[in-house]
């Protein structure tokens, strides 16, 4: 059974680092408050298991507009009397994330969004791989060798660490560059594995679109542009957000991503699409839900805490 207390915590980064106008994981909470939840936060090194039971070094929240109040001191408290976890901590998805993900997942009696077993089996990058008919020319390889033969094929390229965010350690790569060995080579040395992408130029001039899915749905999507002398569409980097339309192609595209992540027990998700090709399945963290509402009539937070409440109405667990 569900825990029905009107309890909601989330587990953060740093909340000093946040930007409440813009911050994805604010608006959800600021509408679990408006319906009367109380709001705590956590980082993700503040979880104790002990005595057969989770807790954490937590901290009651109130949340106004661009701002936030503490209610409470920092207490550790056991996690069992929260009826929701909001896990929205970025990557990168290393040991420590992991972890948590093992310690959450020992709560019996709340909502995950999202899930941490989902959140281990969607790997952000690699999950395109179940699309291979939607996505750019790809090699994901541990070999200099073998990167440098697709290289050569492609002219450029697109090489990535599996694991990061924010489009943190993406470069782009031209075979007639000197430093393309080198660069290469340091990226193997720090994260062995790494995804290799063909180069889409449309990028620089009409930037990628953000696909926002929830519970299963398309609910909208905005278009992230580069800045000057860059190529990486992220807001976090300067890329500026417009708002734009899905093509028959992505529509379809997208309808099929949404139904497989919903398989997977994913409520939130953003898909990068960029020349109708499927770059990225973001699940641990997505974001752009505030630029969405802005540019629409679409409110993305109401969408979320509807579908929770209902599910803890209806006692169905989340995994």
């Amino acid at each position: 059974m569900l825990n029905k207390n009107k309890k909601i915590i989330l587990q953060i980064d740093h909340i000093e680092s946040l930007d409440f106008a813009s911050d994805s994981t604010m608006l959800i909470a600021s509408e679990f408050q408006q319906r009367g939840y109380e709001v705590y936060y956590l980082h993700p090194t503040d979880l104790v298991w002990q005595q057969n039971s989770l807790y954490a070094q937590a901290t009651a929240i109130k949340i106004s507009q661009s701002r936030y109040t503490k209610l409470s001191p920092s207490n550790l408290i056991s996690l069992q009397d929260f009826a929701v976890v909001l896990i929205r901590q970025n990557p990168p998805f290393n040991q420590q994330y992991l972890t948590t993900t093992h310690l959450l997942e020992t709560l019996p009696n709340c909502y995950f969004m999202n899930h941490p077993e989902a959140l281990r089996n969607v790997a952000e990058k690699l999950s395109i791989l179940n699309f291979p008919e939607y996505i750019p020319q790809t090699m994901v390889c541990h070999s200099l060798e073998q990167a440098q033969s697709f290289i050569t094929h492609n002219k450029i390229c697109v090489a990535k660490s599996l694991y990061g965010f924010g489009g943190n350690e993406v470069i782009k790569i031209n075979k007639d560059n000197k430093k393309t060995i080198h660069n290469l080579t340091a990226m193997f040395a720090k994260h062995g594995f790494l995804m290799l992408q063909e180069y889409l130029p449309d990028v620089s001039e009409f930037g990628d679109k953000r696909v926002i899915i929830i519970a299963g749905k398309v609910i909208g999507a905005i278009q992230r542009i580069p800045r000057d002398g860059d190529f990486r569409a992220n807001s976090i980097l300067g890329g500026t957000l417009h708002a734009t339309h899905l093509t028959i192609s992505e529509k379809k595209m997208s309808i099929k991503i949404a139904r497989f992540i919903h398989k997977k027990n994913i409520l939130l998700a953003g898909i990068d699409l960029l020349n109708e090709k499927l770059l990225e399945i973001n699940v641990t963290s997505p974001t752009c839900l505030v630029a969405l509402n802005k540019l629409t009539k679409i409110n993305c937070e109401k969408v979320i805490v509807d579908h929770i409440e209902k599910k803890l109405k209806g006692d169905i667990l989340s995994k």
